[in-house]
């Protein structure tokens, strides 16, 4: 009985998936950005648990913002969540020229890229949910550079899970599903290609805390692990939102990986380089961030919870 209800939940989560991507197509690129913030809008009224989060982690982050400078941004950034959904609604049918015209790619940064993957090691992409990472993903795919292999959970919705990864494998990248990411990870990397790894959100298990605005976060010790262990350099790739809808990506500097021989301790600074990194950013753009996640929500032993 479980399974007939869940495959009828499936099915129907699809049909409203296909409605929605049948006229998506239809409408301009400027449409689609409009639709988006009207989205961000309605989401600050209609969804006041992901408004508080974002109210609460936006007061730990930028307690000199007020009420209205807060409000303004939570907008904003739900309504770049809601942009990233609409664009793969839109994008029916991927090609170099649609992505080319809501990517624009800093050509002088990709230099970073080339120059890591000249070590033969492969390449960790530093990736936060920050501006469009999924659009900038596809776009990766089509810099003429080794393929790009994400780490992803997969999506309980098998319909869905098919279509979004068709979306994420359009331009020649890969997908790697977190249950069995860590032989995918070292053949990707055998194979010299990139390996795009998330480090800004919360981790409930084999976690480091490090300072992240001031407050501890339970954060992945995953990439600063594999890097030490291998070194594989570590490239930053972020994605900043433009003010019409698109989207401009700039790759590096590479984080440079120091090792003193303290295992625990290297892990720990350089998980700590990689979330300064991702926190200078959403400094320069903190609308371009996704404030609704529990990024605080693990606490060290003996702190009261957060949220």
């Amino acid at each position: 009985m479980k399974f007939r209800y869940k495959k009828i939940q499936h099915l129907s989560e699809y049909l409203v998936f296909l409605f929605f991507s049948s006229w998506a197509p239809l409408l301009a690129r400027s449409q689609i950005f409009y639709l988006s913030r009207f989205f961000g809008r309605l989401g600050y009224y209609l969804l006041p648990r992901r408004r508080a989060v974002a109210e609460t982690n936006l007061k730990l982050a930028f307690p000199e913002f007020n009420g209205p400078k807060r409000k303004s941004i939570i907008i904003k950034s739900f309504g770049n969540v809601a942009l990233g959904i609409l664009y793969i609604l839109w994008l029916k049918k991927i090609t170099r020229e649609k992505i080319d015209s809501l990517v624009e790619v800093d050509s002088g940064s990709l230099d970073h890229m080339r120059r890591a993957f000249e070590k033969k090691r492969g390449v960790l992409a530093l990736v936060a949910h920050f501006g469009n990472w999924e659009l900038m993903g596809v776009s990766y795919g089509y810099n003429d550079l080794p393929a790009l292999n994400s780490i992803a959970r997969k999506l309980d919705n098998p319909y869905l899970e098919k279509r979004l990864r068709q979306f994420r494998t359009a331009s020649g990248n890969y997908v790697i599903h977190k249950k069995d990411a860590s032989k995918g990870i070292i053949k990707a990397l055998k194979r010299n290609e990139c390996v795009a790894l998330m480090l800004d959100h919360n981790v409930a298990k084999n976690e480091v805390f490090v300072d992240f605005f001031g407050k501890k976060a339970a954060t992945t010790r995953s990439l600063a692990s594999l890097a030490l262990a291998t070194g594989v350099p570590i490239i930053p790739a972020t994605s900043y939102p433009l003010e019409d809808g698109r989207f401009r990506t700039v790759y590096g500097p590479e984080i440079k990986i120091d090792q003193t021989g303290d295992k625990k301790k290297d892990i720990l600074f350089l998980t700590q380089k990689c979330t300064g990194h991702i926190q200078e950013k959403i400094r320069e753009c903190p609308e371009g961030w996704m404030w609704g996640h529990r990024r605080w929500k693990k606490r060290p032993k003996g702190e009261p919870p957060i949220y």
